[in-house]
């Protein structure tokens, strides 16, 4: 069965699959693209093609249960007000999702047919759907090892200061890309299918305890310095060399990840990556 729900800022997540509150009927699911074409002769090139997803709508259905369906409803609205808020989505035992606006909640009066508060509720869909993949590689590839913030990783089966990930998606899919550790004026390589696409390089030097972001998941892109309980120390696009590319996006096929810097220490590496796709 699919399963639905909404997560707001403050990473609190509200099922809508509990028996006292039910995403029924959803639509706007799929993909839909809007494209403009220019007739030669009897055939039509298409000279643009740019995503334009239908609004997602449904019908949230509330039993009162133990409390009033008009306090549910209300509970509903305080979640919703903490935003932004994401959509999860899993249709098949894999997670997806994406980023929403809700543009509407309608309210109603509970219906005698059923005893339920019926809410029609419409989202509009800001991001793709993405699929998060993490993978992790440190200097001696000791699996179980501890570190003193919070990070979901999987080791893979790559070289030290390595990291791959294939995509199955035709879609240029955002990362984050975690240099971890003390490092000295750090250099990143993104190869495709073998291929170099994409370099970053910054001048910088970070201490054991630090770790250093690119990040392309949100807009603006940036790349800044955080500390180990992920708080934010410095701002370093000003630092970034501005001839390189920087910020990276995931390709179809093998997307590997390479790092290295003025020091002879092995560097720690992770990626996060978010896989889009129009529909799931």
């Amino acid at each position: 069965m699919r399963q639905f729900s909404l997560r707001n800022k403050n990473g609190a997540e509200y099922s809508f699959m509990d028996t006292s509150h039910w995403l029924s009927a959803p639509k706007g699911l799929g993909e839909k693209f809007g494209s403009s074409y220019v007739q030669v002769g009897s055939t039509f090139v298409r000279t643009k093609k740019r995503t334009n997803p239908d609004n997602i709508t449904g019908t949230v259905l509330i039993s009162g249960g133990a409390t009033t369906e008009y306090e549910l409803y209300n509970a509903f609205l305080a979640f919703a007000q903490h935003e932004p808020l994401t959509l999860v989505y899993n249709p098949y035992g894999t997670e997806y999702t994406a980023k929403v606006d809700i543009i509407k909640i309608d309210k109603g009066e509970v219906a005698q047919a059923d005893g339920l508060l019926h809410i029609p509720v419409t989202f509009k869909r800001l991001t793709r759907w993405r699929r998060e993949i993490t993978k992790h590689t440190d200097a001696d590839e000791t699996v179980g090892k501890q570190y003193t913030y919070e990070y979901p990783y999987a080791y893979g089966g790559d070289v030290v200061n390595n990291v791959t990930i294939q995509s199955d998606t035709a879609c240029e899919s955002p990362c984050k890309i975690y240099i971890i550790g003390a490092c000295t004026n750090p250099v990143w390589k993104h190869y495709v299918n073998g291929n170099l696409v994409a370099t970053g390089a910054l001048t910088v030097s970070t201490t054991a305890n630090e770790r250093i972001v690119i990040d392309t998941t949100t807009i603006p892109y940036s790349i800044k310095k955080f500390d180990n309980n992920g708080n934010e120390l410095l701002d370093l696009y000003a630092t970034s060399d501005f001839s390189t590319e920087r910020f990276c996006f995931l390709e179809h096929g093998t997307n590997r990840f390479a790092i290295g810097h003025d020091g002879l220490n092995d560097l720690e590496l992770a990626v996060e990556a978010q896989l889009e796709y129009e529909s799931v």
